[in-house]
């Protein structure tokens, strides 16, 4: 029963990666949403990067967390 909670290292490492997608998802915004050809592609071009980071972070943390 006690395997599946979260531990510190398992809550470091979300918030770590959270980090870095709200990075990626910042960066993103800015360079697409200057140029106002690619603004309707921002949605994209973002989130490709940033579901790479969310599967490699449910890959290192696979608990879910019990509410």
């Amino acid at each position: 029963m006690n395997a599946n909670k979260l531990k510190a290292k398992d809550l470091i490492t979300t918030a770590i990666f959270t980090v870095v997608t709200i990075i990626v998802f910042f960066a993103g915004s800015m360079t697409f949403g200057m140029v106002p050809l690619l603004y309707p592609f921002l949605v994209a071009a973002v989130s490709i990067p940033g579901g790479i980071i969310w599967a490699y972070m449910r890959v290192k943390v696979p608990k879910r967390s019990q509410l």
